[in-house]
């Protein structure tokens, strides 16, 4: 499923992948280091409100433990439990759109 059938299956309408610049500007990540991870610089910087920014996640990966991710560049990975995730991006106010992508 592309992301043209995906936005309005989920009920968003239009979705896309961020430019350079709006990943800069909404999570402070270069492509190749998008993370999880990066919504803590999204909520550090107040912009968790202006909800231009949905955390969307493959339910399929809540049978998955522990997960791998990178910790805001492409040089290391991190290892953490689905639900230290989850509680992770709880911390940092977003709550999670599950769905099997």
């Amino acid at each position: 499923m592309g992301l043209k059938e995906l936005g309005p299956k989920i009920g968003l309408g239009s979705i896309s992948f961020g430019s350079t610049e709006l990943m800069n500007e909404l999570l402070g990540v270069t492509p190749g280091s998008v993370t999880p991870f990066a919504l803590l610089n999204h909520f550090k910087a107040g912009l968790v409100t202006n909800k231009r920014l949905i955390f969307g996640i493959d339910d399929s990966l809540l049978d998955l433990s522990p997960l791998h991710f990178h910790p805001l560049h492409n040089e290391a990975t991190v290892v953490i439990t689905h639900k230290n995730l989850l509680a992770f991006v709880k911390f940092c106010e977003f709550e999670p759109l599950f769905h099997k992508f």
